[in-house]
């Protein structure tokens, strides 16, 4: 159920967002005033409003299909047929979180996922607590109403503050509005999106398969699967939210230098962009790397996370970069590109899951984890460099950082050679302070922190 609420939440924001952000940023660059801008925004409403109430329709009347065919359980069907009437609403939250995103205002976005969540949690609480519900399906259905009201109340927010701004507006002639370049921006991160789920599902549904030819056991199969996704890749994944927000306010700043055609600067902020993931990336690989045991250890005693997180310690630096230049990519106009690339990948993946998975199991997997990482980060990158015209350095984007990261363990093990704490949580994270100041002090030595520079990027983010 919550695959086919969320492949119908993707297909009525990320499109509409991304679209916002660029237009937004662009007339915000060209020193349009409030007004326009309001008008645009009035535009961008109805085109949110009218492809919601679409989806919402068809979504709505295909719910007992794909409750009784994909999901196999027709309790699904009234849940689905709920969930998706609040999809307009979701939508103009996309809008709005898109307006304030291009005006660098992230704080007010973070403040209204916050309410949203406070909202959602305090219903959920309430309810259970206090009220006699002893059926399964009632409890199902206080959870969805609640996101709803969580989602109705995370749209008031934004909506109220948007009209604080509004307020300020005088009166101008309206200018006319493109959309045919608003549906050139949409219609393929929309797309992309929705492909990704879909084949994405088909991952998820294949990879169990072709692991239970391996290990003869589809039990054995689900739970090593289960263990990749739901544990080791929430871990690994973790310290990339800064990483994550960062990409996405990448978006109004390349759209704002490419509108005003500063060439240079638009070169230097992408070699920053690179510069600084690359660094987080490879200390962060490190750290996993080398405490790949302590961490699953505290996490998820008695299982076998550790060996999922040695192996893919070494792909986060490709992790990390896709996510960061997938944001440069939106922001220079080619989200085709992104397209392209992305089904590309997950075709090639599909294909090896399928031939390779059976004869050599989860590591194949793995192996192929790394096929299609390196591939799509690599051509995101290769495309990022060549529009930006940025200049790819291996000394200050790659050896160096590893070079720094590899002392900045070693280090760590002749700190604690000796000295042992009794918390294991103390320790490691004593262990990982110690190992992260190493690298800081390493990598300033080499030139490649500059802590006005980095601070300057970091406290956007906060603006």
């Amino acid at each position: 159920m919550i695959s086919i609420y969320v492949l119908a939440t993707t297909m009525v924001t990320v499109g509409i967002s991304t679209a916002v952000i660029r237009i937004i940023t662009e007339s915000l660059a060209q020193n349009q005033s409030k007004a326009l801008i309001g008008q645009i925004m009035k535009k961008v409403y109805c085109i949110a409003i009218v492809f919601s109430a679409i989806i919402t329709f068809v979504f709505f009347h295909l719910a007992p299909y794909l409750s009784r065919v994909w999901l196999k359980d027709e309790r699904c069907i009234a849940p689905i047929q709920t969930l998706v009437l609040i999809l307009p609403i979701i939508s103009i939250s996309s809008c709005l979180k898109g307006y304030f995103l291009a005006k660098r205002k992230v704080i007010i976005n973070a403040t209204s996922q916050l309410v949203e969540q406070m909202v959602r949690m305090s219903l959920i609480w309430i309810c259970l607590e206090r009220l006699p519900i002893h059926s399964f399906e009632k409890m199902c259905q206080i959870i969805v109403v609640s996101d709803m009201i969580s989602e109705v109340a995370s749209c008031v927010f934004l909506w109220g503050k948007y009209r604080k701004e509004k307020t300020k507006q005088c009166i101008e002639k309206e200018k006319a509005f493109s959309l045919s370049y608003f549906f050139q921006i949409a219609f393929p991160v929309t797309l992309n999106k929705c492909l990704s789920s879909f084949l994405r599902t088909v991952e998820n549904v294949l990879i169990p398969n072709q692991l239970a030819l391996f290990c003869a056991s589809r039990e054995l199969a689900l739970a090593d699967f289960g263990t990749l996704k739901g544990m080791a890749l929430p871990l690994i994944f973790f310290p990339a939210s800064f990483l994550t927000a960062f990409s996405t306010l990448m978006v109004p700043e390349v759209a704002e230098e490419k509108q005003l055609k500063n060439q240079s600067r638009l070169s230097r902020l992408t070699q920053k962009t690179f510069e600084m993931t690359l660094a987080s990336g490879i200390i962060i690989a490190a750290i996993f790397y080398e405490y790949h045991e302590p961490i699953a250890s505290l996490f998820y005693p008695q299982s076998h996370v550790a060996f999922f997180l040695k192996n893919l310690s070494l792909l986060i630096p490709f992790m990390y970069l896709e996510s960061a230049v997938t944001g440069i990519m939106q922001g220079l106009n080619q989200q085709r590109k992104v397209l392209y690339y992305n089904i590309l990948d997950s075709c090639i993946r599909i294909s090896l899951i399928y031939l390779v998975v059976p004869h050599y199991g989860m590591k194949g997997f793995i192996i192929i984890m790394y096929l299609s990482n390196i591939l799509t980060s690599s051509l995101n990158a290769y495309r990022v460099l060549k529009v930006s015209t940025a200049k790819f350095s291996w000394s200050n984007w790659v050896i160096k950082p590893l070079l720094s990261a590899m002392a900045a363990i070693v280090m760590g093990r002749l700190v604690f050679a000796r000295l042992m704490l009794k918390s294991s949580w103390i320790t490691l994270g004593v262990k990982v302070l110690v190992v992260c100041m190493s690298y800081l002090f390493l990598i300033t030595l080499y030139g490649l922190c500059d802590i006005k520079v980095w601070l300057t990027h970091t406290k956007k983010l906060f603006h």
